[in-house]
């Protein structure tokens, strides 16, 4: 009987790029069956091996310039792959993992000096390492990882499939999406989801992955303010402040795995670590430059920016003297007020403004959320 090895697949073919699946070792292939009945295989011929992953044992298999990808960690799954005609690819996979730790642990012992110091300057220069390593990165990780994360999250309600809710908030994103490109310049595609919760609230993940809550929605009284929000969230995106901090939670050894080029790995653990609280948990910092940046998108767009600032006010009065309590420097955000003059600073007092009720139909989601 033929032992089977659970495991995942990314491939663009699947309806969600993403699925559970069964692996079989046979000797000159690899067969891979999906949670849904769908069949690949992997040839020796045509396959390239990567092993990866935070215990550096998570094997992945390529094929068709990487737009297939399956990945299992399952044991016995690496010692059925060497009694095969994969046993080359793999041996020298192995052979050429053992000399990048040789090399990387050279490099370790020459600069223990240097490693000291990083050690006592903590967390500052982990963030630098964090950026540094992103760079490295292109932009479909942070896709990849978005997407994986959110369809498994738990978001706090049911997905809403209403039409007359969800496409008023698809389209404001799309003529967004159309801003950011040309500010941005990278081809970043936004995914939105409404969420039926009583939470005033939306978030972005990585890659463009976007949830609104409709408690959210029912506070909005004119849709530059929802615009607004969704601008702030969408340049999160953009400025991979959510990568960031998947990079600074995964760790050191992570990062180093990235450098070297396991980026697969990479995702598989990261996904693990996303929740609706850490992404959310963005620091000061990186909220300002989502104001800002926000605020660019909208001003490219046409889209009144003070919708921004009238949410920013109705949160103030919401948080209302529990707010005023916390002084500004012991926050993790900047005070709304804060937020709301540095955006009116940056105001393009010249910009034309075209009227987003007349582009999508808001007066009737407000009517069907009521």
């Amino acid at each position: 009987m033929e032992k089977k090895y659970s495991g995942g697949i990314f491939a663009d073919s699947l309806e969600k790029r993403r699925a559970k699946v069964e692996l079989i070792v046979e000797d000159r292939e690899v067969i891979v069956l999906t949670d849904t009945g769908i069949e690949f295989r992997f040839s020796y011929l045509d396959t390239t091996i990567e092993l990866g992953g935070a215990s550096g044992k998570m094997i992945f298999l390529h094929k068709d310039e990487r737009n297939i990808t399956a990945f299992s960690e399952d044991k016995g799954f690496q010692g059925e792959l060497m009694q095969s005609s994969f046993s080359p690819l793999l041996e020298g996979l192995l052979l050429k993992k053992q000399a990048q730790r040789k090399r990387m642990f050279g490099y370790v012992f020459t600069g223990l000096g240097a490693f000291a110091i990083l050690l006592w300057l903590g967390f500052i220069l982990l963030g630098n390492l964090a950026a540094y390593a992103i760079d490295f990165l292109p932009t479909k990780v942070d896709q990849k990882i978005g997407e994986f994360a959110g369809e498994n999250m738990d978001h706090g309600g049911s997905e809403v499939h209403d039409a007359e809710i969800v496409e008023p908030v698809e389209e404001i994103v799309a003529i967004l999406e159309a801003a950011v490109r040309k500010v941005d310049g990278r081809d970043w595609e936004f995914d939105v989801h409404v969420i039926d919760a009583d939470i005033e609230n939306a978030y972005a993940l990585p890659g463009g992955y976007i949830v609104v809550y409709t408690g959210l929605l029912e506070e909005m009284e004119r849709p530059e303010q929802l615009a607004g929000v969704l601008a702030h969230e969408m340049a999160h995106v953009t400025e991979r402040h959510g990568l960031e901090r998947i990079v600074k939670m995964v760790g050191l050894t992570v990062m180093v795995d990235v450098l070297l080029g396991d980026v697969e790995g990479m995702i598989a653990l990261a996904a693990e670590f996303l929740s609706v609280s850490t992404i959310n948990a963005y620091s000061r910092e990186a909220e300002t430059e989502a104001d800002l940046k926000g605020l660019v998108f909208l001003q490219e767009a046409q889209i009144d920016p003070r919708g921004l600032i009238e949410f920013f006010s109705t949160l103030e009065d919401l948080d209302g003297d529990v707010a005023g309590m916390i002084p500004e420097w012991a926050s993790t955000h900047p005070d709304h007020q804060a937020r709301i003059e540095a955006i009116e600073e940056h105001i393009d007092k010249s910009m034309e403004i075209e009227d987003l009720g007349e582009k999508i139909a808001w007066k009737e989601l407000k009517n069907r959320l009521e």
